[in-house]
């Protein structure tokens, strides 16, 4: 349970750096 949510914050968080780039 708590691995998904640390994937999933990951996750997002990898995805608004390559957005912002």
């Amino acid at each position: 349970m708590i691995q998904l949510i640390i994937i999933s914050l990951i996750f997002i968080m990898t995805i608004i750096f390559i957005n912002m780039i």
